[in-house]
């Protein structure tokens, strides 16, 4: 019977993981894919591991396009009944090119573009790069996240700037939603008509790059590291830019015996150090961690002294 196709995407940090989490209790009979530009899947890492899951292998409007397209099309084809494909994008994603790349795949239905805008900072930034741009103008539901980090009156007044600034970036057909609820979510995605998108020629989008702006530092680290002292190397590196837009480590920490062995991933995403969350640890041979980051100020070099006092000289730039 085929694929229905719900895209999630959005820039950098705007929750697209966590969304997926959300929708995956309220769904179990869908099937969930992510994709990030890190080497390693970070991403499908913090998905339920029952669930039908499985990583596009790189940024699915690029490196991971081609696996990614011959995976929906082997679901496709092998889908008896109608099922919910969720693929989350990378935030850096080029929108208008996967949904016409998606159309060339016999049984995958496009229903829903989702695009997610962390309504917590300003919006500047997202009006002046070229793919959150083309996020925007393709969105059948653009889904502000992150206002519950704010305090109440902050929150209305940050609503109101957002859906004020939105506006003209998405087209008249698109909803904008402020804190709906899952299950209503999980309802609209799946069970809605599919809507009236329109044409976008990418050539006409305005803004720069993300690709162009933005450094991508990856860092294999060799070694453990307790939890308290990756905190600290999180928050040492915020302080050398305190607007960094997505930092991501993953790596392994020490355990009692007969302990199962686990690996802590620690973020930061706008400028804000998340909670550090644990996951049963898939590590093979001496690579034990992996640090990605996105940034237009910090490279390799300025990480270097910061890995190494926390792991040595065992670290790989």
């Amino acid at each position: 019977m085929g694929l229905r196709v719900h895209l999630i995407t959005g820039f950098l940090g705007s929750g697209k993981t966590r969304l997926l989490r959300d929708l995956s209790a309220q769904l179990p009979g869908a099937i969930f894919m992510t994709s990030d530009t890190a080497p390693v899947p970070f991403d499908l890492a913090l998905l339920d591991s029952s669930l039908a899951r499985f990583d596009a292998g790189g940024c699915i409007c690029c490196a991971g396009k081609a696996d990614a397209l011959n995976n929906i099309a082997a679901l496709a084809a092998a889908s008896e009944e109608t099922t919910d494909l969720f693929v989350e994008t990378s935030g850096m994603s080029d929108t208008a090119g996967l949904i016409d790349d998606l159309a060339q795949v016999p049984g995958a239905n496009l229903r829903t573009v989702v695009v997610l805008v962390d309504a917590s900072q300003p919006l500047d930034l997202l009006a002046t790069i070229r793919e959150a741009r083309g996020q925007l103008a393709l969105a059948d539901f653009c889904l502000m996240t992150h206002l519950d980090a704010l305090s109440p009156e902050k929150s209305v007044e940050r609503r109101d700037d957002a859906i004020a600034a939105l506006r003209p970036l998405v087209h008249d057909d698109c909803t904008i939603l402020v804190r709906p609820k899952i299950g209503e979510l999980a309802h609209l995605f799946s069970a809605a008509p599919a809507p009236s998108r329109p044409w976008v020629d990418r050539g006409q989008i305005a803004g720069l790059s993300a690709h162009d702006m933005l450094k991508v530092s990856q860092v294999q680290l060799s070694g453990m590291i307790e939890p308290a002292d990756a905190w600290a190397l999180a928050q040492a590196i915020l302080c050398l830019n305190p607007r960094l837009l997505r930092f991501k480590m993953r790596t392994s920490v020490p355990i009692e015996p007969c302990e199962p062995s686990r690996d802590l991933i620690v973020q930061i995403v706008n400028g804000r150090l998340q909670p550090v969350e644990f996951i049963p640890s898939t590590w093979a041979g001496e690579t034990s961690g992996l640090l990605h980051m996105l940034d237009p100020n910090i490279g390799d070099m300025e990480l270097r002294p910061l890995l190494e006092l926390f792991f040595g000289s065992a670290v790989s730039l």
